[in-house]
């Protein structure tokens, strides 16, 4: 990318443009300059690949635009002086272009349908914020997915403006850190907004999505529910306010009341409106107030919700005949299923999952906190799962092994919300493993399940026969958290030998598991290098804990490097040279430079290693220049 100083985004995005390839002419008999040939390889490359295809010529460069245009993204700034995304005017004025000159990048021709506004006050009074009520006009019929993050509203007569005159073809709306300032009827009369020519209020039929993150004010339930009668997806999380006539989630609320009153707006609308919902994801596990209990059995019984993603805090008042009858109420649908809950003193609920209802569409299942502590007896249940996660707690273990396994970022929100409490273990709990009936499940192969993942304080190491079960139990597991001592270690190493993913947890494996050079033994045992196609290794520890194990230079050399796979680690190393000298220690750190602790104290000291609350949000929402920004639209 050329760099050209001083300049905006704008300045240097029309740089680059007078660099691409000199367009060699449409009448060309080259098929690769073919319209036709073109589109077709545009419509199935990624938008990534279409990035890369557009640098080849200004032809290709605008065949692309279609394609790139409507299934990626563009982030708009309210200022121009913000370097990271595009000045809206900017954009409205290419919209507005009538010629080349005028809009250079084509935005009239190909103008984008996703937008990300980031540091917006939005506001539809003309002069107040520039001309954002002539930007709503232009681009808001555009707009098929519409993110807006550390934003805020002026009023929430441009929060209804905005969202339900200007947005007819909406289809995802994500609102992050974003609010509605609030004013009194009247206090704000000489900066109203003239919308005499705008659309009128309406349904807005297209939305599918919602998804609420962080929000401090928004209009109530009702508000929403009433317009977006078609939603498919509904997440909220965290939501604060003490406003009248608005939602009202504070922190003492308990109890469920704000998930009663979602399912009983829900419900008179359906009555009274002849709306039937087809709701297929309900996320509202870090949703204040939201604990699913038992008097809500009704109306999720009166709903019918064709439910395939469920996320819910199960409340301390909840019974297990009332878990029972929510799975009951979507058990053809569920294909995800996370739950949690703290309180332990059920035991039924406890450890009674899935209470005898089939759940044959279930892949992917997460159950955590103290409340819900299955044994594996409920697999017959689930024949089709994919995923499994049993954590009793969340474990800096879990947490460094990061995206390496599912849900991490539900996971990392739990761990950093504290919302296990208490350091003790359940009451009169088994481990997950040593309280299963291995001799009950012998004719049972779960060939689908490719994660496993046990986690909590109570867990123990795994026997070598127990691991030896597990083995002919899912063969074909690829991540894998487990406790392990050496024995078990060399089983896991033998029987599944696709692992990507190994997590030990407690680690008791010494040297000689590691490498498997047992002096006693003439053939080398199986060991770590066993596992080539292993991408990320964790040997366990609580940071304030202190490993048996460290690496050595007899287990880097033997068992780690020959890893060709690896990508990082999570590992304690020997601050004695004599155990491991520095060329080594140097070589370890370089290849593996953000998941070594160092182990000479007590408190390790994480290399790179982020806490829980700190979100990474580059896989969604980095942007650097505009014109690089495009990426998939997350379809949902």
């Amino acid at each position: 990318m050329s760099e050209v100083k001083g300049g905006t985004k704008k300045t240097v995005a029309m740089a680059e443009s007078q660099e691409a390839s000199p367009d060699p002419g449409r009448d060309c008999t080259d098929p690769m300059l073919n319209s036709v040939v073109l589109q077709t390889l545009f419509k199935y490359g990624s938008i990534e690949e279409i990035k890369t295809y557009r640098q080849v010529c200004r032809i290709w460069n605008e065949e692309s635009l279609p394609r790139i245009r409507s299934r990626g993204w563009v982030k708009l700034v309210s200022s121009k002086f913000e370097t990271d995304g595009l000045y809206f005017e900017d954009y409205l004025d290419g919209v507005n272009g009538a010629d080349a000159v005028s809009d250079p990048f084509q935005f009239r021709k190909h103008p984008y349908n996703n937008f990300k506004l980031s540091n917006f006050k939005i506001s539809l009074v003309d002069g107040d914020y520039g001309r954002q009520l002539e930007f709503w006009s232009k681009c808001g019929p555009k707009m098929k997915q519409l993110k807006i993050s550390n934003s805020c509203f002026r009023s929430v007569e441009d929060f209804h403006a905005a969202l339900f005159r200007f947005v007819p073809n909406l289809k995802s709306l994500k609102l992050k850190d974003t609010t509605v300032a609030w004013s009194e009827p009247g206090e704000d009369d000489e900066n109203t907004i003239d919308l005499k020519d705008a659309p009128p209020e309406s349904t807005v039929n297209s939305l599918q999505v919602l998804d609420i993150k962080t929000v401090g004010i928004l209009p109530s339930w009702n508000w929403f529910f009433r317009r977006y009668p078609k939603i498919k997806s509904f997440t909220v999380s965290n939501l604060l306010t003490n406003m009248p006539g608005f939602v009202m989630a504070p922190l003492t609320v308990s109890k469920g009341y704000e998930l009663e009153e979602i399912l009983k707006i829900m419900a008179i609308l359906a009555r009274d409106c002849g709306i039937s919902w087809e709701l297929e994801k309900l996320d509202v596990l870090f949703m204040c107030g939201a604990h699913f209990e038992n008097r809500h059995c009704e109306l999720f019984g009166h709903l019918k919700l064709p439910l395939s993603t469920l996320c819910l805090h199960i409340g301390h008042f909840a019974s297990a005949p009332a878990f029972k009858f929510l799975l009951e109420t979507c058990a053809n649908t569920l294909r995800k299923l996370v739950a949690y809950r703290e309180d332990d003193r059920d035991h039924e609920i406890r450890q009674g999952f899935p209470f005898g209802v089939q759940l044959d569409a279930l892949s992917e299942l997460c159950l955590t906190g103290r409340g819900l502590r299955p044994n594996l007896d409920f697999l017959p249940f689930t024949p089709n799962l994919k995923s499994l996660i049993l954590a009793q707690d969340i474990g800096s273990s879990l947490i460094a092994a990061s995206s390496h396994v599912s849900g991490h970022e539900t996971l990392g929100v739990i761990s950093c919300r504290k919302m296990e409490s208490g350091g003790r273990g359940s009451r009169g709990a088994k481990t997950v493993i040593g309280n299963t009936d291995f001799p009950g499940l012998e004719h049972l192969v779960c060939s689908n399940l490719e994660e496993l993942i046990i986690s909590g304080r109570d867990e123990k190491v795994c026997s070598s026969g127990h691991v030896a079960a597990l083995c002919r139990l899912m063969p074909n597991l690829k991540k894998l958290m487990l406790g392990l001592g050496n024995d078990g270690f060399r089983v896991t190493c033998e029987g599944w030998k696709q692992l990507e993913v190994l997590v030990v947890q407690p680690f008791e494996v010494d040297q000689i598991g590691l490498t498997g050079n047992d002096p006693l033994q003439q053939q080398r045992l199986p060991n770590l290098s066993d596992l080539t196609g292993l991408r990320y290794f964790g040997m366990g520890v609580e940071i304030f804990g202190r490993p048996n194990t460290h690496l050595s230079n007899e287990s880097v050399l033997n068992a780690i490097f020959p890893l060709k796979n690896l990508e990082a680690i999570t590992a304690g190393y020997e601050a004695d040279v004599d155990k491991m000298s520095v060329e080594i220690r140097d070589q370890l750190l370089s290849k593996f430079p953000k998941f070594i602790w160092k182990s000479s104290v007590r408190v390790y000291e994480w290399s790179g290693f982020r806490a829980s609350g700190d979100t990474d949000e580059s896989s969604e929402d980095d942007s650097d220049d505009w014109s690089d920004v495009e990426e998939n639209s997350n379809d949902e």
